[in-house]
């Protein structure tokens, strides 16, 4: 009876562990949304690239504008391959000066954000 008191205590010790390092396991493989400069000139084309997306088949960019110019920048969709990786040209316009843009990637299965 003893024993069996002392082995019930050991798993419930053990699981909430378990549950840290899975949950510790997933940060490690972190989405990533990247563009390969930090400033262009227009005629120049941003070359948007994503790793760590494992559990998604698309993923979606949005692209945010301050001050606001002209439309919404968004990609829908975007096939991401087996690695977990991804690549988007973006190009930019003369009305693009001045402009800072803000990405965000969203993983359409995972829904987890960048």
């Amino acid at each position: 009876m003893k024993e069996q008191l002392l082995q019930t205590m050991r798993l419930l010790l053990f699981l909430p562990m378990l549950a840290g390092m899975m949950l510790f396991g997933e940060a490690t493989n972190a989405q990533t949304v990247t563009s390969d400069k930090d400033d262009y000139a227009p005629g120049e084309t941003a070359i948007i690239t994503g790793e760590g997306w494992i559990g998604d088949q698309f993923v979606d960019l949005h692209f945010e504008e301050d001050p606001f110019v002209d439309h919404i920048h968004d990609y829908h969709d975007i096939a991401v391959n087996p690695d977990g990786t991804f690549r988007v040209e973006f190009p930019i316009f003369e009305r693009h000066l001045g402009v800072t843009f803000t990405l965000t990637a969203e993983g359409k299965q995972s829904v987890l954000f960048s």
